[in-house]
């Protein structure tokens, strides 16, 4: 029953594929200008600044009652997203840097990466998933990110990955961000079933789960809205 409880959490996310946004689908087939790339590039640049705090909510939560409930899985887990996006220790530089390499590869300036505004979909998505990750339990959070956002990028990323490369002729280092997260986000996501399969077992916490599952991709999907009129106008 837990397995399809699984199931079920697929099957929303797959409702709105991030990999069906026209975003995605346009620039595969060579719409995109440099300029607009570039655009897009910066914003990430600017998700990437605040993209990872939210977890230190996460983790102050499990070490607060670790007397009473060790949870050592779940601290690992928690502990070993925080490594990858601030830290060298695994996939090469820290993940939080990665988008400023294609920025400045579309001809970005430091100014740009540095102080252009997110758009207001990059605050609203950021703003909800760190209230949940103070009001939830821990796995709500890892769930809402982890199945609802990041599994389904990380598919997204490997098809960005090969365009960028094959059809506006950039280099794999400038691609990095997304080929590093079409890896990565793949086991966020794994990381996020595994914990589910270990919290959820009353009708209550799957009914949470499937909420805030549900709510993180569409706020995705329209973050990915943002992001195709600032690349292709409208």
């Amino acid at each position: 029953m837990r397995n399809g409880f699984l199931s079920e959490l697929r099957d929303i996310v797959r409702e709105r594929d991030i990999m069906e946004h026209p975003l995605i689908t346009r620039i595969e087939r060579g719409e995109a200008s440099q300029e607009g790339l570039k655009r897009l590039a910066v914003q990430w640049c600017r998700w990437a600044v605040r993209s990872t705090g939210f977890r230190g909510y996460l983790y102050a939560k499990v070490v607060e009652g670790a007397w009473e409930d060790p949870q050592e899985s779940l601290r690992r887990m928690i502990v070993q997203g925080i490594l990858e996006e601030e830290t060298d220790i695994r996939y090469g530089p820290p993940h939080r840097e990665l988008p400023a390499l294609l920025a400045r590869a579309l001809g970005a300036t430091e100014e740009e990466i540095h102080k252009t505004p997110p758009i207001p979909e990059i605050v609203r998505v950021q703003d909800w998933i760190y209230t949940v990750a103070q009001r939830e339990h821990p796995v709500v959070t890892l769930a809402a990110g982890g199945i609802g956002m990041e599994e389904p990028f990380s598919r997204a990323a490997g098809r960005l990955a090969e365009a960028l490369q094959q059809i506006y002729g950039l280099s794999e280092e400038a691609v990095s961000f997304f080929s590093v997260h079409a890896e990565a986000d793949i086991e966020h996501g794994e990381v996020a079933y595994r914990a589910v399969l270990e919290y959820a077992r009353t009708g209550s916490e799957q009914e949470r789960i499937r909420g805030h599952v549900r709510q993180a991709r569409d706020l995705f999907w329209e973050m990915h809205d943002g992001f195709h009129r600032l690349v292709f106008g409208g």
